[in-house]
């Protein structure tokens, strides 16, 4: 199955659809629309859902690289800089255009048609604080969906020791432990602490729990792959936060119980994919979604943002207006995320893996295990 790509197809056009679910859903939302429009944007394009299924993934396909590996000082410096040089190129290079946007043309032409919800980006100018806050992951004013890069960052962090537990037995009560400190988080006063840690430890068990995912692959597998588990788990992740109007996308978008069960749908999604291919997944064009998703999902609040200046002055029905934004941003994303990952995502990784490399040969070696 992975003769063809790297990574493992199915999983790759995951991760693609998740990034456009994000796209769609926030591109539905930059203008004023009506409510039955709102409602089913929010009811059919779930992206909460989509984010934590990039952590589940992220989770599985983490701990699935480290695998084979012993977990020792130069195994764990080898995945660390990786780590680094995957997300950071292209990360950088999302704040310079965001910058450049921002500078010579967002505060020159309004926003027409502007929902409440998109008018709290894009207040003032970028200083250089803003700038350096979201180069180095400390804030989001340049590209606001780089929150969950950091959480990324900070799970990339902990997955060799998640994996080192999960080897020992420890997965299960790891994944427990580390339930009780997200709903504790949620349910401590909102100090500025309790918010930081809320913001990147809060969704540790999603993580975690994608890489118990792939301890159980074996054992699960054939049961989550047959096709009602499949269904069951996809309707969970688009349609379970609307059972209470407490945890709609603009309400609550951190509340603690449908991050866990959209996390457990999403789990059981990936060891039903593995254990079960679909061919649709393994098309050329999704798995080319797939690899383009990262830059996708950095570039397009930044190109939304621009295409709206353009279309919010159009004398058009406002849900049509939406449409045509959903549309439109989809469609200038792509080639522009094809290109950053070709010229800035693949050499990062490559630098990366070649600093890597060098290190291993130097004096990591003598390091002691863990």
């Amino acid at each position: 199955m992975e003769a063809r790509h790297r990574h493992i197809p199915d999983l790759q056009s995951i991760r693609g659809l998740a990034a456009v679910a994000v796209l769609l859903h926030h591109s539905s939302f930059l203008f004023n629309t009506s409510e039955e429009f709102h409602y089913w944007a929010e009811a059919l394009i779930n992206a909460h859902a989509a984010v934590i299924v990039f952590f589940v993934l992220s989770g599985y396909v983490l701990a699935r690289s480290l695998r084979n590996q012993t977990l020792d000082f130069e195994s764990c410096t080898r995945f660390y800089v990786g780590r680094l040089f995957r997300l950071y190129p292209a990360l950088w290079a999302s704040c310079a255009v965001a910058v450049a946007y921002l500078l010579a043309f967002h505060f020159r032409t309004p926003t027409l048609q502007a929902s409440g919800w998109y008018v709290r980006y894009y207040n003032a100018p970028p200083n250089v604080a803003d700038i350096a806050k979201n180069v180095s992951l400390l804030g989001f004013a340049l590209v606001p969906p780089t929150w969950s890069i950091r959480v990324e960052l900070f799970a990339s962090a902990a997955i060799p020791f998640i994996s080192l537990a999960i080897r020992r037995g420890l997965g299960l009560g790891l994944l427990g432990g580390s339930t009780v400190l997200s709903i504790a988080l949620q349910n401590t006063h909102q100090s500025r602490i309790v918010a930081f840690l809320l913001g990147n430890l809060g969704y540790l068990p999603c993580f975690v729990l994608g890489a118990v995912a792939l301890r159980y692959q074996d054992r699960f597998g054939r049961l989550f792959g047959k096709p009602s588990a499949l269904a069951l788990s996809a309707a969970i992740l688009l349609l379970f936060r609307r059972l209470d109007a407490s945890w709609r996308f603009d309400v609550g978008y951190t509340a603690i119980t449908p991050m866990l069960v959209e996390s457990l749908a999403a789990a059981i999604l990936i060891i039903g994919v593995v254990a079960h291919p679909i061919p649709l997944l393994q098309r050329r064009l999704v798995v080319r979604l797939g690899d383009i998703s990262y830059s996708l999902y950095l570039i397009h609040f930044i190109v939304m943002s621009a295409l709206a200046k353009l279309i919010g002055g159009l004398s058009i029905n406002e849900d049509v207006r939406a449409m045509l934004l959903m549309m439109v941003t989809l469609a200038v994303c792509w080639p522009l995320s094809a290109i950053s990952y070709s010229y800035i995502e693949k050499p990062g990784i490559w630098v990366g893996r070649m600093l890597a490399n060098t290190l291993s040969g130097t004096y990591l070696r003598s390091r002691p295990r863990l």
